[in-house]
């Protein structure tokens, strides 16, 4: 693999999760399902839900349960992957959290 390869993976998953987590956490407050004042009892457990439904996928492909392309055998990769969408649905979660304080 090419030495920018590794950050390329950890920004791309990172940025995709970001984008899911805020967009659920953001649609589930704008529904009403979700108060943005229960950040221990309501918002903390969906953004920990979040963050392990979006690293699963590099994890199940990096073991043989999901079909990969070569490269996502790979320690390394799978590890950029993991990280760049764990921290990415967790931060995207906060985010629509505190757009929703912020904003209301």
């Amino acid at each position: 693999m090419e030495t920018h390869a590794l950050p390329d993976q950890f920004f791309k998953s990172w940025v995709l999760s970001f984008l899911v987590g805020a967009g659920v956490v953001g649609a589930l407050q704008a529904m009403d399902l979700l108060s943005p004042e229960h950040v221990l009892t309501r918002q903390a457990p969906v953004w920990v839900a979040l963050m392990f439904l979006c690293s699963i996928d590099p994890v199940l492909r990096y073991f043989g349960v999901l079909k990969a392309e070569i490269e996502q055998r790979w320690g390394d990769y799978t590890i950029a992957s993991v990280l760049g969408r764990a921290t990415g649905a967790l931060i995207g979660g906060v985010f629509a959290w505190g757009f929703a304080v912020l904003g209301g």
